[in-house]
C-alpha cells in the first residue's frame, strides 16, 4: 500500500462514484479476516509440528474470533498499512502468533507481568502480498456493486420508456436483449407474434420493470404492451 494506491481510489471515487472511505474501510475489514485466515493455517501448521517432533500437543487448535481484537488500518494519506494483534504475556509459549514470554515482554517494558496484554503490529514482510490481493478482490467488489446499483437506479428511473436493445439469444422461451450497461430479458407473454427474433437483430422495446435475478439487476422488456406504440409515436 502506498501513496499512488490513495491515489487510485481517489480517481476510482471521481469516475466510479465509490466513496474512497467506503472502499478503505471494506479493505481494512478484509484485511482482518485474511490474517485470521492466514493465522488459523499457520497455528494448525504449527500444531502438526510439534505432534511429528513428539512435543506436547494444545488440546484446542486456537482459532481466532471475530473479537480477537485484530484490528487493521490503512493511512488515508499516504496509504501505509498495518495490521495489529493482542499478545498475551504467558509463562510457555504455545502460539508465538499469540503469545510471548516473559522475557520476551521485558524486553519491551519491565512493567509487563504474566497475563498482560499488549498489542504487536504484524510484520508486513509476511503480509504484503496477502494485503494487495485482498485489496485487489474487495475493490473489484465494491465496483461491481456499485455498478449494479447503477443499473438499478438508471434503469428503474426509465420504467414506462422505451429502449434500443440487439437480441443476444433465446433462453428457453425467453429473449435475452442487450441494451448497453445491462441485460433485458423478454418474456414469453411479453412478445409480439409479428416480431423474429433472430441474432443481433436491432429493436425498440418497452420497459416494464428491474428485477433482481443471480444478485443482479435484470431489465423486464416487452413488445406487446401498449405502451410501445404509444412511445414510438410520441417520438
Amino acid at each position: 500500500m502506498n501513496h499512488e494506491f490513495i491515489e487510485a481510489l481517489k480517481q476510482l471515487e471521481k469516475e466510479r462514484g465509490v466513496e474512497m472511505e467506503t472502499l478503505v474501510e471494506a479493505i481494512e475489514d478484509a484485511l482482518v479476516a485474511a490474517y485470521r485466515r492466514e493465522f488459523e493455517i499457520r497455528s494448525k501448521d504449527r500444531e502438526k509440528g510439534r505432534e511429528r517432533e513428539g512435543m506436547p500437543v494444545q488440546e484446542s487448535e486456537p482459532k481466532p474470533v471475530e473479537n480477537d481484537g485484530i484490528t487493521a488500518h490503512i493511512d488515508r494519506r499516504t496509504g501505509e498499512m498495518r495490521v495489529y494483534q493482542p499478545m498475551t504475556v504467558v509463562e510457555e509459549v504455545l502460539d508465538p502468533n499469540s503469545e510471548l514470554s516473559l522475557e520476551q515482554a521485558h524486553a519491551l517494558s519491565e512493567d509487563l507481568e504474566l497475563g498482560d496484554q499488549l498489542v504487536r503490529e504484524v510484520d508486513p514482510s509476511h503480509f504484503g502480498r496477502l494485503a494487495a490481493q485482498t485489496a485487489k478482490s474487495v475493490i473489484n467488489q465494491k465496483l461491481a456493486q456499485a455498478e449494479k446499483l447503477r443499473i438499478h437506479d438508471e434503469f428503474s428511473g426509465r420504467v414506462g420508456g422505451l429502449a434500443s436493445g440487439i437480441v443476444q439469444r433465446r433462453d428457453r422461451n425467453e429473449v435475452l436483449v442487450d441494451i448497453g450497461r445491462a441485460q433485458a430479458v423478454l418474456p414469453y407473454n411479453q412478445q409480439s407474434r409479428l416480431d423474429n427474433y433472430t441474432f443481433k437483430k436491432h429493436m425498440r422495446f418497452f420497459i416494464m420493470k428491474v428485477d433482481q435475478r443471480d444478485h443482479r439487476p435484470v431489465i423486464m422488456v416487452s413488445r406487446s404492451h401498449p405502451g410501445l406504440v404509444r412511445r414510438l409515436f410520441e417520438q
